[in-house]
């Protein structure tokens, strides 16, 4: 899977930004249509501030389920 072969007198129909937006474009949509299918939400935690890392969980709380 290391070889890639362009075929002689290929000319990309999109320039380097536009093939970026294409498949990210791509990948959003097949994962809210995924979503939506299987009845989930998506769901994304925000970033650390400062690269810090998260504190540990309470450890009442390890474990147990969350519903959303």
């Amino acid at each position: 899977m290391n070889h890639c072969y362009i075929p002689e007198g290929y000319a990309p129909m999109l320039n380097p930004y536009e093939t970026q937006l294409a498949i990210s474009t791509t990948k959003r949509l097949f994962a809210d249509s995924l979503c939506a299918q299987l009845n989930l939400r998506r769901v994304s935690a925000p970033p650390v501030p400062g690269g810090q890392h998260r504190p540990e969980r309470r450890p009442e709380r390890r474990g147990a389920a969350r519903l959303l």
